[in-house]
């Protein structure tokens, strides 16, 4: 039998606390490769396939799993990541105030039963005049911004080849009906010289002076001319100013249209320097009789440039013929 304290003398004299560092460290050492082994070795998600013998009994590593979904994702990329409580982020804010307001000026074509005769386009859409015929009451007048069409209907902007209306708080347009124009074959007679007798009271005002004078335009009886620079400021500078210091209303016969009568004619006016008086009708222009409303408005807007214009008037029974030259 072998001597038991002998052996425990021999171990207590060897070196014993190193071996025991060195076989602790193998043994953390050993755990580790294993662990990192078996992690790597696992199955992918979802995969039914499964590792015949862990390569360490000591140590487990979980299946990954994901921790978002596909909603959750979006949810996080949408958001405004500075917004604490939550709520739409600043670009979609925009985008839906910019929806919204889109929305709310979409202008949509009238189903109203008026027709857009024609316009006399001011230089911006709050200022000029639409001439609108009434389908359904077979009537046609003339209408500035402001002015009601018929009930909860009101006319907010001219424009060139449109109108804009309010229609009990929608907004629409209507296109000005195109047709062309057609000249009488009637030639076009020399002027006789002014007649004084051909001139006869106005029936609301006193009738202006047979002549007048000033800066840029002269008329004697119903004989003018004035220069260009007074044109261009009556179509530009002064266009508004014109356009609301009378109100021409489709005269009609017997249910057709024979000019316009000139109404309200306002003291100094350019009507008034030119010899015009409230009632007179305009029946025709450079040769073109008024008898068409869309066929006046495409008339007078033509006239802009014209040097020459010859206008025949009716006032009361008597017709009148004014003329005017651009210098």
């Amino acid at each position: 039998m072998p001597d038991v304290s002998k052996a425990l003398v021999k171990i207590a004299a060897a070196p014993w606390r190193p071996g025991l560092v060195v076989l602790g460290a193998s043994f953390l050492a050993a755990t580790a490769v294993s662990t990192v082994m078996g992690y790597l070795v696992q199955p992918a998600p979802g995969s039914s396939k499964q590792v015949s013998k862990p390569l360490s009994g000591n140590f487990s590593v979980p299946e990954p799993t994901a921790t978002l979904n596909k909603a959750g994702v979006d949810a996080i990329v949408s958001r405004n990541l500075f917004n604490s409580d939550g709520a739409a982020g600043e670009g979609q804010q925009v985008e839906a105030a910019n929806s919204k307001e889109a929305k709310s000026t979409v202008i949509v074509k009238s189903e109203l039963p008026i027709a857009l005769m024609g316009t006399i386009y001011g230089g911006d859409p709050l200022s000029g005049i639409a001439l609108i015929e009434n389908s359904t009451k077979k009537t046609i007048n003339s209408f500035i911004v402001g002015d009601s069409l018929q009930k909860d209907v009101t006319l907010k902007e001219i424009h060139k080849q449109k109108i804009i209306i309010d229609n009990a708080g929608r907004t629409e347009f209507i296109e000005v009906i195109q047709e062309k124009l057609s000249r009488s074959k009637r030639k076009r007679k020399s002027l006789a010289p002014p007649n004084p007798a051909d001139t006869i009271a106005p029936l609301a005002t006193e009738p202006p002076p047979p002549a007048f004078k000033e800066d840029g335009f002269e008329r004697k009886e119903r004989d003018m001319s004035m220069t260009q620079a007074y044109r261009e400021k009556m179509l530009t500078t002064d266009f508004t100013k014109v356009l609301q210091d009378a109100k021409a209303t489709p005269n009609m016969v017997d249910g057709e249209l024979k000019g316009f009568k000139l109404e309200r004619i306002r003291k100094d006016s350019i009507y008034e320097k030119a010899g015009l008086q409230n009632d007179d009708i305009v029946t025709e222009v450079n040769g073109v009789p008024l008898g068409d409303a869309a066929q006046a408005i495409r008339l007078l807007n033509s006239l802009r440039k014209e040097t020459e214009i010859d206008m025949r008037v009716l006032r009361a029974t008597t017709p009148l013929t004014f003329n005017l030259r651009v210098k």
